[in-house]
């Protein structure tokens, strides 16, 4: 599962956000570091093209976004509205 982005319609974004972070918990735990059951980043160049990605989204941050490169994970991401 990578799906790049959502589209969420307005009316309904202040419930799905809420919900979507509750389902990435129970899924895959609160640990930032990453599960067993998440697939890792292939390699160091694509952890730091991931993260400058990222930073770079503009939005607002609603959840995740903790990069661990020593172990290739990044954790699942909810940005809203970025660029």
């Amino acid at each position: 599962m990578a799906p790049d982005y959502l589209f969420v319609d307005e009316r309904v974004i202040g419930k799905f956000i809420p919900q979507m972070i509750e389902c990435i918990k129970k899924f895959w735990g609160e640990k930032p570091d990453g599960s067993d059951s998440q697939g890792k980043i292939i390699n160091e160049i694509h952890v730091k093209r991931l993260t400058k990605l990222i930073d770079s989204a503009g939005g607002k941050l609603m959840y995740g976004g903790k990069v661990n490169e020593s172990k290739k994970h990044i954790q699942p991401t909810i940005i809203l509205n970025p660029n």
